[in-house]
């Protein structure tokens, strides 16, 4: 006997351990919306702006910092293990349809202990697909929506592709008061334009799904290429500094069911490349024009196997390389790459009771971090520290319980405890942009959440 069925999100979320919430992109939502207004009706998430379209913006989960929020596009880590913040500006809603927010105890096969949650962002099926729109508003702004896919059978295999671009102008010229930096001196208040404050932005994803009887696989490759002014603040504005930032990811998912087991794996590069031009040196305490070049391979597998109707186990087993790489175009010097490696593993359960109103689900994660190419270079100031001189490993369990009081009554408590961490990110070892300097002697970020 065989049924077939699409997965409910909103129902799977009721039936998880995890403080979870699923907002579905639709026809409901405001077409000025974006990602950042998304995550900011969801409860307990915060989202902080620089400002107004295409400005920065980034997300807080239950009070946590950005970087301790971790960041998946269809399960591809965009910021693996907080290593980075997210600019949640540069993901367009038009690719996407729904987001997934993990508060707490996010599943296993995330392969995450993150201090804040997860955020997993899942691009639109074919039966969503179609849309071309064109917009233009105040300040020189232009925006421009693509959205195509389609399916075709191939014998016992489904075939399905995606693509998306979305492309956006404008130069943020508003006018805003300032007060000179002299709060009891009216006389030299004035509302001046916004300088140096325009973007350009284009993302593309193309998406391809086959899928069968025993299994999938897909391939994504999600490109974005942003060009933007630094304003500085408003009391002492930059005229001339930019950032352009170009990345892109490539992953390929294969996922392979059994009678009572399931496996699915990742693989994917991501390249990010940001160029920094503040030869006037208007931002920090120094003239700088240098091209940042971050790139992480991984890997991830994650088994599932059902023994029994009650119980359900799992094994995550993941390895990552992160390479970074800087190049000074006013001492034309290229600094040799620095590199470590990540490993992971995982062990989960989610056993119910026979009345399934009693869920536990226990996990323990085991995180390794490999520094020693990082150690062996001396360019901080400081002596290098714990994280960057050693090799690391840290355990880190977790237990997740969900109770249903009353069978006849639709409400469950849920309640997890468990420990996290997060270590620090290149950028913030080797860092030095403006007026933001990197610290060797950073160590991991530890913490214990319960709710």
């Amino acid at each position: 006997l065989v049924v077939e069925g699409e997965r409910d999100p909103a129902e799977e979320a009721s039936r998880r351990s995890s403080a979870m919430s699923v907002v579905e992109i639709d026809e409901s939502l405001a077409a000025s919306a974006d990602l950042g207004a998304v995550l900011d009706s969801t409860t307990g998430a915060v989202v902080r702006r620089l400002g107004g379209l295409g400005d920065f913006s980034a997300v807080s989960l239950r009070g946590s910092s950005f970087r301790q929020v971790q960041v998946y596009l269809d399960g591809f880590p965009l910021n693996p293990e907080g290593t980075d913040v997210v600019n949640l500006a540069e993901l367009p809603l038009s690719m996407l349809e729904r987001v997934e927010v993990y508060r707490s105890n996010p599943p296993a096969y995330f392969g995450a202990s993150p201090v804040g949650g997860v955020v997993n962002l899942v691009t639109r099926s074919d039966s969503k697909s179609g849309a071309m729109e064109a917009m233009g508003g105040s300040y020189g702004t232009l925006r421009t929506v693509l959205v195509a896919g389609g399916h075709n059978a191939e014998g016992e295999r489904n075939n399905s592709w995606l693509l998306s671009s979305n492309g956006f102008l404008t130069q943020g010229n508003f006018q805003h008061f300032s007060d000179n930096g002299t709060l009891y001196n009216p006389m030299d208040d004035s509302r001046p334009n916004r300088q140096n404050n325009d973007k350009g932005q284009w993302n593309g994803l193309v998406r391809w799904l086959s899928e069968g009887d025993r299994g999938s696989v897909a391939v994504l490759n999600s490109a974005l290429s942003r060009h933007e002014g630094l304003p500085g603040p408003g009391n002492s504005p930059s005229l001339e500094s930019r950032l352009d930032t170009r990345s892109n990811l490539l992953g390929v998912q294969a996922r392979r069911t059994g009678g009572n087991w399931s496996s699915n794996t990742y693989a994917w590069r991501h390249d990010r490349s940001e160029l920094f031009d503040d030869r006037n040196g208007e931002m920090g305490t120094g003239f700088q024009w240098q091209q940042d070049r971050f790139a992480t391979t991984g890997v991830r597998s994650h088994l599932e196997w059902a023994p029994l109707a009650q119980l359900l186990g799992s094994l995550t087993v993941s390895a990552r390389h992160d390479r970074f790489q800087r190049e000074s175009f006013l001492t034309d010097t290229l600094g040799d790459p620095l590199s470590r490696a990540a490993l992971g593993a995982g062990l989960s359960a989610q056993w119910w009771s026979l009345s399934e109103r009693l869920l536990v689900s226990p996990t323990l994660q085991l995180d390794a971090l490999f520094n020693r190419q990082i150690a062996s270079v001396q360019e901080s100031n400081t002596a290098y520290g714990q994280e960057s001189s050693a090799s690391l490993f840290r355990p880190n369990p977790r237990l997740g319980a969900l109770w249903q009081p009353l069978p006849e009554v639709d409400w469950v408590l849920k309640s997890t405890v468990g420990s996290y961490f997060r270590p620090p990110g290149l950028d913030e070892i080797f860092g030095d942009r403006g007026s933001i300097k990197g610290n060797s002697e950073l160590v991991p970020e530890t913490g214990l959440l319960v709710d």
